[in-house]
């Protein structure tokens, strides 16, 4: 394996978490200070200890077709049985807090999570080499430092060594492979979304969305279980909407009144795709394949 780079951190490692930005997620250093330092060494604790990967497959496209990216991100968390693990990775952008199918969240943007005890020691752990292998190519994902959240974070992310989107297809089958924990897991990712409407208009011909009334919006539909999710974010502001819905529904509707009027900004309809694995190193470990491909455009809210 390399050797761990934080420089190549700063510039690469990128958070994963709800964004209408076409450029996907953004960086895991607007969640510490810049002078953090890495602490790669295993916590000294005995207690019982779970494990929790999270490898997320994300790819961006404008409505008119004209750019793509895609970046691959993964961290195997390793935490005391008793720490909510969730927390963890909410903190350093690796969750992703949804409201339900059929609702929705008005408002101001947050992030937030709860403190951990000087005693409770995460890390995330090398987990070898790990690699995502589709349509018969592999890509091998490269190992950063994490630079250090707390005192009580250390360890390493892997990342895609570029955002070009070709490595990382809709529709298409992916094999994982971490060899440092004996993982391989295979599944499908979803379809690109396709067909997109909002208010009977196809999103790429949209270029203004009034705040007087919802946002209806149509898609075609792809497999059960999956989710639409769809984000209205107000360009230099915290301002945004975020609705949920099922996949196989085919339509959803979005409250605008959070929005002023004559305010530029942004909207992103997501298809997510989320898939367990197992991590054989304990009872109550367990890993996610997550795959959230969306279609964003820039509008004016009027």
């Amino acid at each position: 394996m390399p050797p761990l780079d934080t420089t190549s951190a700063v510039r690469s490692v990128r958070a994963v978490r709800p964004t209408a930005a076409l450029g996907l997620s953004g960086s895991l250093l607007a969640l510490v200070s810049a002078a953090c330092s890495v602490d790669t060494d295993p916590p000294a604790d005995t207690e019982l200890r779970t494990t929790h990967a999270v490898v997320t497959i994300e790819r961006a496209e404008s409505a008119d077709g004209t750019s793509s990216k895609a970046e691959a991100l993964a961290g195997f968390l390793n935490v005391p049985a008793l720490v909510d693990a969730h927390s963890v990775l909410r903190l350093v952008g690796l969750g992703l807090d949804l409201p339900e199918p059929g609702t929705c969240t008005l408002g101001t943007a947050s992030v937030s999570a709860s403190p951990l005890s000087e005693t409770a020691l995460v890390e995330f752990v090398d987990a070898g080499a790990v690699e995502l292998e589709v349509s018969g190519a592999r890509e091998r994902l490269a190992p950063y430092a994490f630079p250090t959240v707390t005192d009580s974070i250390s360890g390493v992310l892997y990342t895609s060594r570029d955002r070009a989107a070709d490595p990382l297809p809709s529709g298409s089958r992916y094999t994982l492979t971490a060899s440092g924990l004996q993982i391989r897991a295979s599944y499908d990712a979803p379809r690109a979304l396709s067909s997109v409407t909002l208010n009977g208009t196809p999103f790429a011909e949209v270029a203004n969305i009034s705040t007087h009334s919802p946002l209806d919006l149509t898609w075609d539909v792809d497999a059960p279980g999956d989710i639409v999710y769809v984000e209205l974010a107000a360009s230099g502001s915290s301002t945004r909407t975020i609705c949920s819905f099922v996949d196989e529904l085919g339509a959803g509707t979005v409250p605008t009144e959070a929005f002023a009027t004559e305010a530029a900004g942004r909207v992103a309809v997501h298809r997510l795709r989320g898939r367990e694995f197992e991590v054989p190193t304990g009872e109550s470990s367990r890993g996610q394949l997550r795959f959230d491909f969306a279609v964003a455009a820039n509008v004016t809210f009027e």
